[in-house]
């Protein structure tokens, strides 16, 4: 499901910088609890990772009744968050909401810990856990009904799960709206995605690109139109199965696209490939792994690509690659078959 999308600004990164340097300091008081889980429930960074080395550090070093405050053990789950230790983090995250339910901050990310480890749950322990996640993203909006991230979570619960578990496209469509109804727009861009993305579920094609046009220039909390722009790409190229209609937008994309972001080349590259211009996709997809050796469906595409050109080497090189970098995922087997077979 949807984490934290806020941004770390430079004042928190400042702050887990002096968080650090405190903490290797002999004497020194521990790290507020709660500007460092900000800074652990943010997106990757070098912050983040001294982030967890100062929880650890602190964690390890505070009294058992601190420890089990509400404060702490949220610290403690955002540590579990990063690690990707969903049941850990589940468990951790359940002390949490006891100790302090009332806030709306603890019940979104304990709806996130739920979702983020159902995967591993078996089946009808994954319906009475999807409830339980569903219950505390909508306690979180009840908390505090301006909390954007609890109502995109919950209108993609909403939008994704069956009948019988709660699903309801009329309930997505109502968080949407009531994103684009917060004062100061402060859930427009979250709100245009969401309708986007709905309108694209009902195969209403004219509405998706409405909604993420209007998206481009949204603002409000998350707003990026290198964001909505990839997702309009991504729904032609997969959902539509249109790839042509998505050049146009991804045209636009590289317009805006920062010198580091691979999201444009990537996405015309999955575009070429259904396209079946496999050679120009290669190249593309050689771009992303230059910058991100683990970009694991670049890394797959690039295999096929160049399996389609008939250049069987590199494609049993690219295959045998993915097999023994994401021996997980599900493709691995079928990697390692095709490797053996071009050899």
């Amino acid at each position: 499901m949807t984490m934290s999308r806020r941004a770390i600004f430079p004042a928190v990164l400042a702050l887990c910088v002096s968080l650090v340097a405190g903490a290797a300091s002999p004497g020194a008081a521990s790290p507020d609890p709660v500007a460092l889980a900000k800074v652990l429930a943010g997106p990757a960074s070098p912050a983040l990772t001294d982030a967890v080395g100062t929880a650890k550090n602190a964690l390890s070093s505070l009294p058992s009744a601190e420890r089990g405050q509400a404060p702490w053990l949220f610290v403690e789950a955002m540590v579990h968050r990063v690690e990707r230790d969903w049941s850990a983090m589940r468990a951790v995250m359940e002390k949490v909401v006891a100790r302090d339910p009332s806030r709306a901050e603890y019940q979104f990310w304990y709806g996130n810990s739920i979702f983020n480890g159902i995967d591993e749950l078996g089946m009808l322990s994954k319906l009475s856990s999807a409830r339980k996640g569903r219950d505390a993203y909508a306690e979180a909006v009840r908390l505090d009904p301006s909390y954007v991230d609890a109502r995109v979570a919950l209108a993609q619960y909403f939008s994704g799960a069956p009948g019988i578990a709660g699903g309801s496209m009329e309930k997505a469509r109502a968080e949407a709206a009531a994103l684009l109804a917060l004062p100061g727009g402060r859930g427009a861009f979250q709100g245009r995605l969401l309708l986007a993305r709905l309108a694209a579920n009902d195969k209403d094609w004219a509405e998706m690109a409405r909604q993420y046009q209007a998206a481009e220039t949204a603002g409000g909390e998350g707003a990026s139109p290198a964001a909505a722009l990839s997702s309009h790409a991504w729904s032609l190229i997969r959902q539509k199965e249109d790839p042509a209609a998505a050049l146009p937008v991804l045209d636009r994309y590289d317009r805006i696209a920062k010198p580091d972001d691979t999201g444009p080349a990537f996405f015309r590259a999955e575009a070429y490939r259904a396209l079946k211009r496999h050679r120009e996709a290669a190249d593309l997809y050689a771009k992303v792994l230059a910058a991100n050796p683990a970009a694991v469906n670049s890394r797959w595409g690039m295999a096929e690509c160049l399996e389609a050109v008939g250049d069987r080497k590199a494609a049993a090189a690219q295959y045998d690659e993915f097999a023994k970098r994401f021996p997980k995922d599900d493709r691995a087997s079928k990697a390692r078959e095709r490797a053996k077979k071009l050899q």
